[in-house]
């Protein structure tokens, strides 16, 4: 058996069929219930200034500075002559 797949018949607005049939109610109240979740979240999107929906972060992700070999090197050496000094 083939598998009938139904398109949304697409009908000319400009015409008195279309004033009678009207739109999908559905489609209305899906429309209607997202402005109001958006209204209740603080506004449409669209309408936000940039300031309240993206914040940018400046400081480093890190605070510790990476060290480069010499560096490592430096402290090791550091920490073995402390450790010898202590014995």
């Amino acid at each position: 058996m083939e598998k009938v797949i139904s398109k949304k018949l697409r009908t000319s607005r400009n015409k008195k069929k279309y004033w009678r049939k009207g739109p999908q109610l559905a489609d209305v109240e899906q429309f209607m219930h997202d402005e109001h979740v958006d209204k209740s979240e603080g506004g449409v999107l669209r309408e936000r200034a940039d300031d309240a929906l993206f914040t940018l972060d400046r400081e480093p992700d890190d605070t510790t500075q990476k060290l480069t070999r010499k560096q490592l090197a430096a402290l090791n050496k550091r920490k073995l002559l402390e450790r010898l000094a202590t014995n």
